[in-house]
């Protein structure tokens, strides 16, 4: 697939998502997830599902959740600072977010197998050891980030895309314009001309020298809401299984200016185009897995989670404003349900434990953005058939199945008290063209822990840090076929809390 292209369909999606249909890129905001959602597992930056032991292990591995010996109860909240470097018209500009928010919740109900040996009630060892059933929520994704840019842009104007491209698809009738471009035209910043029956578009904009403005936000989150089991076989074998819902809500508002600082048009002061999307749903996935305690000193895992399917109701607002003389307001509302199937993801775990020094833990996901899909609700006639099959390509043409590697330790240095570290990489979704965009995908978490059991009261205290770096590509409008480019260079600092409370009845 040409880069063109590439720059075309991104474009598309960005900027004139009602005009083409359904955002492939929701796969990417959708499909990603983190497995480091508690203090304890951020602190080996997420390499905790073979450990077992910790309500991370309900949405990661669930076998780990058999390695539970007792009742417990445990929160965790977070702290999030996001900041973003972004480039446009080789002018960088800086913005940064944070929230403070509860990250999961879980109660986990542990009962031994016990059997009588002589005289004595004790512990079974073979056969069904013990088994573990959980409820809770571990938040996946957490997507607040705000990306400002700006810059005076001498060569071209937002205008200059809408009268290429209407000029490319609506040269027949007027009514091929896409809603950006039919609202530009009722607010007088695009003008047609009819010779013929050929219609001609133009702008008194097209040739630039504006002072451009942009602003990126998103806010929400997903959140996995789980019921979770596990049992222990002869203290060899650990299955599990858990139920997920995910919960998403997610909103991106898109706002774009320009302004004529040097009075290059005539009667022109300002034009402003918001676009707002609000995605909320509710879904169900199934995920499996198992553990193999090969000896006291090493065990390994394997687990499988089935695609997620949401049902996602979609609101997209667009507001276009103009003062060109005399101030004019378009704007216009859609709403949109449809089913999104979400890739599905495998893993393999592998722990080298010492009980009296700490643990090594190794862990690689596969996870297939290439199969994400999209199902129309209420379509009886098939007339969004196109949009799906549009979607289904891009999203064949875009991304692959990527891989997420993970790796940590946890030192053991006093009773009571654990210190860990680790490390994270998980591989850009898209398929080959990150690096022409001129953003790496690619996202590295580095982690910090440690961990503190009061007794006799039974408590335990668990501190995470993450630092993670990431890029991303956004563009303005395209012009020529070719992107205003905004990179983005990310970081995040989060700091998680959790408290669990371990009761011996």
């Amino acid at each position: 697939m040409s880069c063109m292209r590439i720059y075309i369909l991104l474009l598309a999606s960005l900027v004139s998502g009602v005009a083409m249909g359904q955002d492939f890129t929701l796969t990417e905001q959708f499909a990603g997830e983190d497995e480091a959602v508690t203090a304890r597992s951020m602190g080996v930056a997420g390499a905790f599902g073979a450990v077992g032991a910790d309500f991370s292990a309900a949405t990661n591995n669930p076998a780990g959740m058999a390695f539970f010996r007792k009742k417990e109860l445990g929160l965790g909240i977070g702290y999030q600072d996001r900041g973003i470097e972004s480039t446009y018209l080789d002018a960088l500009g800086k913005s940064e977010s944070s929230i403070l928010r509860l990250n999961n919740i879980g109660f986990n109900y542990s009962q031994l197998q016990t059997e009588w040996i002589g005289d004595s009630l004790a512990v079974k060892r073979e056969g069904l050891v013990s088994w573990s059933l959980a409820i809770g929520m571990n938040q996946k994704v957490d997507y607040d980030e705000v990306t400002n840019y700006d810059g005076l842009n001498e060569n071209s104007s937002l205008l200059t895309g809408y009268v290429q491209s209407a000029n490319q698809f609506a040269r027949n009738s007027f009514s091929d314009l896409d809603e950006f471009e039919r609202q530009a035209f009722e607010t007088d910043l695009l003008d047609a001309t009819q010779s013929g029956n050929v219609f001609l578009y133009d702008s008194p904009l097209a040739d630039g020298g504006l002072q451009q403005n942009g602003e990126i936000s998103r806010i929400g989150a997903r959140r996995d809401f789980f019921l979770s089991g596990g049992v222990n076989l002869d203290n060899k074998l650990y299955v599990g299984a858990t139920f997920g819902i995910p919960w998403i809500h997610y909103e991106e508002g898109l706002s774009f200016s320009e302004t004529d600082v040097n009075n290059t048009v005539a009667d022109f002061q300002s034009l402003q185009v918001d676009q707002k999307r609000d995605y909320d749903g509710v879904g169900a996935n199934l995920g499996v897995g198992a553990i193999y305690r090969f000896s006291d000193y090493f065990r390994a895992g394997l687990k499988v989670k089935t695609p997620t399917v949401v049902e996602l109701t979609e609101n997209t607002s667009i507001r276009t404003q103009s003062q060109f003389g005399t101030t004019a307001v378009a704007e216009s509302d859609f709403t949109d349900e449809y089913l999104m199937t979400l890739p599905w993801n495998g893993g393999l775990q592998l722990v080298a434990s010492h009980p009296q020094y700490g643990l090594i833990s190794l862990e690689a996901d596969y996870v297939d953005y290439k199969s994400t899909r999209i199902e129309y609700l209420n379509d009886e006639f098939g007339d969004f058939d196109p949009f799906e099959e549009s979607f289904k390509d891009e999203v064949q043409d875009f991304y692959r199945g990527a891989f997420n590697f993970r790796g940590g330790l946890e030192a053991r240095l006093l009773k009571n008290l654990r210190l860990r570290g680790g490390a994270a990489y998980n591989q850009s979704p898209y398929d080959r063209e990150e690096d022409e965009f001129g953003a790496d995908y690619g996202k590295l978490t580095l982690g910090l822990g440690a961990g503190l059991r009061v007794e006799p009261a039974n408590l335990t205290f668990d501190l995470g840090l993450n630092r993670i770096t990431t890029g991303e590509f956004n563009s303005a409008y395209l012009v020529n076929n070719t992107p205003n480019s905004i990179i983005n260079d990310e970081e995040t600092f989060l700091i998680r809390l959790n408290v669990s409370k371990r009761f011996n009845q």
